[in-house]
C-alpha cells in the first residue's frame, strides 16, 4: 500500500498583484441577513485581524450577500412554478380542447352513416313503389 505525504510548497518569490493583500478602508458595510438595507460602521482600532480568518464585518457583509442571493434564487423559483403551473393548465385545456374535437368528429361521422343509411332507404323505398305502379299497369 502506497501512502503519499504533502508537504507545503514554500518561495520566495513575490506574489502577483491580484493574490497580494490589499488595504481594506477603515469603513465596512453591515447589515443584518433579512434586512435589505446597509449600515455604516467605523472600524475600531483595538480589533485585531487574525491571518487567514474573514472579521466579523466582512463575515456579515457575506451573510448579507448570500441571503440576497437566496432571496434573489427564491423569486426565480417562484416564478419558475408559476410558469410552470401556467403550462400544465395550458396543456389540460388543450387536452381537453383535443378530446371535445374527437368527440364532435366521431359525432360528425355518426350523423355521415346515418345519412347515407337514409338515402339508400329513400333510394329502395322509391324503388320498391316503382315496383308497385309497374304491377299495378300490369294487371
Amino acid at each position: 500500500m502506497l501512502t503519499c505525504v504533502c508537504r507545503p510548497v514554500t518561495s520566495s518569490l513575490p506574489k502577483p498583484p491580484a493574490m497580494a493583500p490589499q488595504k481594506r478602508s477603515p469603513i465596512v458595510v453591515t447589515a443584518e441577513p433579512r434586512f435589505a438595507t446597509a449600515t455604516i460602521v467605523k472600524k475600531s482600532k483595538s480589533t485585531k485581524k487574525v491571518p487567514g480568518r474573514p472579521t466579523a464585518a466582512e463575515l456579515r457583509a457575506m451573510a448579507l450577500r448570500q441571503q440576497q442571493q437566496i432571496d434573489s434564487q427564491h423569486q426565480l423559483l417562484a416564478a419558475k412554478e408559476q410558469r410552470l403551473r401556467f403550462l400544465k393548465a395550458q396543456e389540460a385545456r388543450g387536452a381537453a380542447a383535443a378530446a371535445e374535437g374527437e368527440r364532435l368528429r366521431r359525432l360528425r361521422e355518426r350523423v355521415e352513416a346515418q345519412e347515407s343509411k337514409l338515402r339508400r332507404l329513400r333510394a329502395l323505398r322509391g324503388q320498391v313503389d316503382l315496383q308497385k305502379t309497374y304491377n299495378v299497369t300490369l294487371s
